[in-house]
């Protein structure tokens, strides 16, 4: 893993000629010719930032004002890399300034945590230009209570008799940007973490037994047989089963510098108790690349417990509610700013701009 950034000038001796160097390093592009009015600091190419300063804004230009000028900064991204910040990356002073940003991606940046992969924050000094050459941005699948785990996702199925199955996890963002930003390349993905399922209701507990009868003798009105039921509880109240456990959203998992990717999973459906009880409900399917998840299945209601002789048996409990679906992570957040998408990489969940 690792991030090397460069702000390598257009020429630092030699030969400098506009349809070659110049044409690379300021206007990069491979064709077409440079005119010298395109050169002046300020202008569509050559910013006014750190070492442009000596290149003038109107009137006489010459090549050799060129010489060791930078005007723009590229990070390069190999291996495996978690939650970055742009402005961490090129620092604040270079981020700040009208230098040209490149971030080429050449890895994979993932989330392990409620944070983006990559945050592009406000402030940016011009549009940050992003490379997707091979691997990805990927967001994270997923958090329990809040708290980052590189565990299942999935919600917790309802406790037997009736318990509610927990709430899946929502998918995490893959890139939010507060500056601008274009999208370039091929041979990558965007994404948002996959949701876990949410897990399924527990089974409802079988209703008690009814009361049966007991004679004994009594005298009111002479010798005579009485009854009451009060007799013992005919059984009953077996137990139901646990709900299943959701299903974990899809999503890569870096651990002890090992990148593994945790594929979505179905939710786990229960057996039945094979008594009186109710059958917990299936947990809910974990959604693949920024997809939502689905919600648990609520449990099934306790048997009616057996009659007594002298009374029917008590109602069975309620089956646990199944747990609620989560959302996908979204690949691509913009707060009110300019994507401008100039890929055919892969965008895996919905790219929104608020």
């Amino acid at each position: 893993m690792a991030i090397s950034v460069s702000t390598n000038p257009v020429v630092s001796s030699g030969a400098l000629s506009a349809n070659t160097e110049l044409r690379a390093k300021i206007k990069e592009t491979a064709s077409g010719s440079v005119s010298l009015s395109e050169l002046y600091r300020n202008g569509s190419f050559v910013p006014t930032a750190g070492t442009t300063g000596g290149v003038p804004t109107s009137g006489t230009i010459s090549f050799s004002q060129f010489y060791s000028v930078n005007t723009n900064a590229t990070a390069n991204i190999t291996g495996v890399e978690e939650n970055l910040n742009a402005q961490t990356i090129f620092g604040t002073a270079d981020y700040t300034s009208a230098l040209k940003k490149t971030i080429n991606v050449n890895g994979n940046i993932i989330s392990q945590n409620t944070n983006p992969a990559l945050t592009v924050p406000a402030g940016a000094g011009a549009t940050i230009k992003i490379v997707l050459t091979s691997g990805g941005i990927f967001g994270h699948r997923g958090t329990v209570n809040g708290t980052s785990t590189l565990n299942g996702i999935g919600g917790n199925g309802g406790g037997a008799n009736g318990g509610t199955g927990g709430a899946g996890a929502a998918g995490r963002n893959a890139l939010t940007t507060l500056s601008n930003i274009s999208i370039e390349g091929t041979g990558a993905s965007i994404a948002g973490g996959g949701a876990g399922g949410g897990g399924g209701g527990g089974g409802g507990q079988e209703g008690g037994g009814g009361r049966n009868k007991r004679g004994y003798s009594c005298d009111f009105l002479g010798w005579q047989y009485c009854e009451s039921c009060d007799g013992g509880v005919g059984g009953g109240s077996d137990s139901g089963t646990a709900g299943g456990s959701g299903g974990v959203g899809r999503g890569y998992r870096f651990s002890s510098g090992v990148l593994t990717l945790v594929t979505n999973t179905i939710g786990t459906q229960p057996t039945s108790p094979g008594n009186g009880g109710g059958t917990g409900g299936k947990g809910g399917d974990g959604g693949t690349w920024g997809a939502s998840s689905t919600a648990g299945s609520n449990g099934t209601n306790g048997g009616t417990g057996p009659g007594g002789n002298c009374a029917g048996g008590g109602g069975g409990g309620g089956g646990g509610t199944g747990g609620a679906a989560a959302s996908g992570g979204t690949s691509i957040i913009g707060y009110n700013r300019v994507v401008s998408i100039q890929s055919t990489a892969v965008l895996a969940g919905a790219t929104q701009n608020n």
